[in-house]
């Protein structure tokens, strides 16, 4: 693993924090009215390849209710992205994979935007610490590693 430099976007709901996501990594990240990012996005960016390519995942560190599981599972989802134009609803998919836990990732994959908007589970979660983690490699990046917060 690189050692990067890291940032944090912190600010008020619609204080343009995932604008600032999409300037630095150049990808377009969910966007509806009202609060969009409902888990922690890190994104990590690297030079390191001759092509652009994207990779999501999953970090589950705590349970439904927020407490810490001692033990973190990471796992893969989806393909890995070759058009920047598909990040957007991959990050929707797996954003709603996290809030809700109880559902196999794997369900989320084929669904469009409509479906994940309308979906509706006596489980599932408002907000959630667990996290989407993307890795970007790209020819054209700087090597940077950041946080999406909440909010």
């Amino acid at each position: 693993m690189m050692d990067l430099p890291s940032i944090v976007v912190i600010g008020g709901q619609s204080a343009g924090k995932s604008s600032l996501v999409e300037a630095v990594s150049g990808v377009n990240v969910p966007r509806d009215s009202g609060t969009c990012t409902r888990c922690p996005m890190e994104c990590t960016m690297s030079s390191i390849a001759t092509t652009w390519s994207c990779t999501i995942k999953l970090r589950f560190d705590y349970d439904s209710s927020g407490h810490s599981t001692h033990q973190q599972k990471e796992i893969s989802f989806g393909e890995i992205i070759t058009d920047r134009n598909d990040v957007d609803i991959w990050l929707r998919r797996a954003q709603a994979a996290i809030l809700n836990p109880d559902l196999d990732p794997k369900s989320f994959y084929q669904r469009n935007i409509q479906d994940l908007r309308s979906l509706t589970s006596p489980n599932s979660l408002k907000f959630s610490r667990n996290v989407v983690s993307i890795f970007i490699e790209d020819p054209t990046a700087t090597d940077l590693s950041f946080v999406d917060l909440p909010g």
